[in-house]
């Protein structure tokens, strides 16, 4: 008998999920987009709401800016608290993992905390700016239909998204 049967276990692991180079496409992400946007609308509603029913206790009246940065806070913490582990763990949203794709870097390593942010604070600051911030969304968003398929927070954050096995 060869075998040492006072060895370590060998086992092969098999990976998880096999990451693709192929971009995902414009239906797979506005699909995954809408799924969030459904998952986040009821409570984002709930809070606003909230905010405006108790404006004086937890902004002192309300003042429209301050009203709008509360509204933005609630929205990220909330956004977060939904998709933050998905997107640490595996760069995907609830919409991302629904769809089968998921955002990495353009090397394609995995995003980590600082790349999750650059990406995702777009969503939330640029239609904050005054006149222009909804324009310049709109046209960021736009920009998926370039040859690359990346909208402007894919650049910004140098990231694609990919499908998943």
């Amino acid at each position: 008998m060869d075998e040492n049967i006072y060895a370590t276990p060998q086992a092969t692991l098999a990976n998880e999920e096999v990451v693709s180079t192929e971009r995902a496409s414009r239906w797979a992400r506005l699909a995954a987009s809408l799924v969030d946007t459904i998952l986040l609308f009821p409570v984002m509603i709930a809070c606003y709401f909230a905010i405006v029913a108790y404006a004086d206790e937890i902004i002192g009246g309300l003042n429209r800016l301050w009203f709008e940065v509360a509204y933005v806070v609630l929205s990220i913490v909330y956004f977060f608290i939904v998709n933050g582990w998905l997107l640490v763990k595996r760069g995907q949203t609830l919409g991302k993992k629904l769809l089968g794709i998921r955002a990495i870097k353009l090397n394609g390593d995995a995003m980590d905390m600082p790349t999750i942010a650059k990406r995702y604070a777009w969503y939330w600051l640029v239609p904050q700016v005054p006149y222009i911030g909804g324009v310049v969304a709109v046209i960021g968003t736009l920009m998926i239909f370039g040859r690359e398929k990346r909208c402007l927070h894919d650049h910004i954050a140098d990231t694609k998204v990919v499908k998943v096995g």
